[in-house]
């Protein structure tokens, strides 16, 4: 889980570009400037790829980066270091990934694409217990770097046959867009950033107080959980961002605004009474009663 965490904080960190695409694809799509929707595409996946070159900083220094994190004189640092160096190498699949369901979003055409994540999810199901008792902590990585390899084969292959991009792309404004999303990223990620950053001290002070990871299980176990409830508000902002575009093309964005507004409130209330009921739920995530009974408290 903590190995978990670092991945997917350094991923957050630099998977600024599926923000900023959709309403991008949204707006081209909408204004039927089909050259210039195939450019961005190409352009965007070679940005995301770009970007990626921070995995083998990750593989090659997953002991230094680990212990930003995690404290090193205990037995979930060596653990966790092994997880991060192997999961790292799924990382230029996972930008890609991102960038190309991005994509899908913005031209509202998902399911494909949708169907290509659950096959993948499934195959990374089927593989962990197999793999874990096989080679250990590394083998749940090494199973999601398989499954994400997957997932980028199957989307690439949908945008050829959908002919969104060609075998033999003309590249044209590659700088001047690379520079446009860099500069929108780097304002995205200051939040991230500063979230993040609260996340390593949390980490690094609670191995302080029990070496033995009780409490960070039980931190994690509460993020994940957090994590599960966003998915409805994570849904509203997905959409948002693919529909909003078009609808101001058309001058109709009023209405929109008040239904999103509208169902954001909604969420909101139905988020806090699930949190609130957590005790009630916590059985299901582990069988570990210490650190229930810690996640309660």
């Amino acid at each position: 889980g903590c190995g978990d965490q670092i991945f997917s904080i350094v991923y957050s960190i630099i998977a600024f570009l599926p923000v900023i695409l959709t309403p991008e694809i949204s707006k081209l799509y909408v204004s039927e400037k089909k050259e210039d929707l195939s450019n961005t595409i190409v352009v965007s996946i070679i940005l995301s790829c770009i970007l990626s070159v921070v995995s083998l900083f990750l593989y090659q220094y997953s002991e230094v980066i680990t212990s930003l994190f995690v404290s090193d004189n205990t037995p979930v640092f060596y653990k966790a270091v092994e997880y991060v160096k192997f999961r790292s190498i799924a990382m230029p699949f996972c930008l890609v990934n991102g960038v190309i369901f991005s994509i899908f979003r913005g031209l509202l055409d998902f399911n494909k694409a949708i169907e290509i994540n659950i096959l993948t999810q499934i195959v990374n199901l089927i593989l962990d217990p197999f793999f874990m008792i096989k080679y250990g902590v590394k083998g749940v990585a090494i199973a999601s770097v398989i499954s994400e390899i997957l997932c980028t084969l199957g989307y690439i292959h949908i945008l050829l046959k959908k002919k969104l991009v060609k075998t033999k792309q003309k590249i044209y404004r590659f700088r001047e867009i690379t520079q446009r999303f860099m500069k929108l990223g780097v304002f995205l990620q200051i939040k991230f950033l500063l979230v993040n950053t609260i996340y390593i001290l949390i980490n690094k002070k609670l191995l302080l107080i029990d070496s033995s990871g009780s409490q960070l299980a039980a931190h994690i176990l509460i993020c994940k959980f957090l994590s599960i409830t966003t998915i409805l508000y994570k849904g509203l902002s997905t959409t948002c961002s693919s529909i909003l575009p078009i609808e101001i093309v058309k001058n109709q964005d009023y209405e929109m605004k008040k239904r999103l507004l509208f169902w954001t409130h909604v969420t909101a209330i139905i988020q806090t009474a699930i949190y609130l009921n957590i005790r009630f739920i916590l059985g299901f995530f582990t069988k570990d009663q210490h650190i229930i009974d810690i996640c309660k408290k």
